[in-house]
């Protein structure tokens, strides 16, 4: 079982206080649980939320399938800097309440297995041969069971 507020990468390993400084506060659970009860509150009011330096989190709905019926689904697009910054490019400016639990997941994204948040799902940077990466977010079944998705 995934303890909150450890952040794990995605093969379940808690990522160590030396790679994800979490030394500079000690109070990183209450932290990380306000971004995601931030993110929750806005996307089950049907709006979107955007994190600077990170992105913009939204739902939508999926068209059915063969395989399956139309079911809303949680999305995440990246913000122009945290594309570029994965490219690259200097590291992108955060502001805002969560600054400092939105820097640590920037820099947990760039591990080579990402970062998996407990209660909300996994971020990470997805190398894409002979193009730009690919930044992602998988929500976790109790993120999106938190929804109503």
């Amino acid at each position: 079982m995934v303890k909150s507020g450890f952040l794990r990468n995605v093969e379940g390993q808690i990522m160590t206080m030396n790679t994800l400084k979490l030394t500079e506060f000690s109070n990183n659970d209450k932290q990380i649980r306000a971004l995601i009860n931030d993110v929750s509150e806005s996307l089950m009011k049907n709006n979107r939320f955007h994190v600077p330096g990170l992105g913009t989190f939204s739902t939508c709905t999926r068209k059915p399938t063969s395989d399956r019926a139309a079911c809303k689904a949680t999305m995440f697009r990246a913000c122009a800097e945290l594309r570029d910054y994965a490219s690259g490019g200097p590291v992108p400016v955060v502001t805002g309440s969560h600054t400092k639990v939105v820097q640590l997941i920037i820099e947990a994204m760039q591990s080579e297995v990402g970062v998996d948040i407990p209660g909300f799902g996994c971020m990470a940077v997805v190398p894409v041969s002979g193009k730009n990466p690919k930044l992602i977010f998988h929500a976790s079944k109790e993120f999106n069971g938190a929804l109503g998705v």
